[in-house]
């Protein structure tokens, strides 16, 4: 139905949500949000206090479910090869 994944970061005390991907069938039945709160609840467990991640311009549906889980805009933002915004949340 889908997969995250999470690593750590370039600090020790901040891990990285680095991917997030849900099936077209099964979007909009809350899998995301599953997936997000188990890349928390890892992140946590490893000791880690905050988890960032990027999200690309335009990408409406992936920035709201990031927001329901938490995470809000860091300010910020690459624009190389496309626009990207930097989330995070503190565990």
């Amino acid at each position: 139905m889908g997969m995250a994944a999470g690593g750590e970061s370039n600090s020790t005390t901040t891990a990285a949500l680095t991917s997030l991907w849900v099936e077209p069938v099964s979007r909009g039945r809350g899998v995301g949000d599953r997936l997000v709160v188990a890349v928390l609840a890892w992140a946590k467990t490893a000791g880690f206090s905050q988890v960032l991640l990027w999200v690309t311009e335009g990408n409406s549906h992936a920035e709201a479910l990031y927001e329901r889980n938490g995470f809000l805009r860091t300010g910020e933002v690459i624009d190389q090869p496309r626009r990207e915004f930097e989330m995070s949340v503190e565990l």
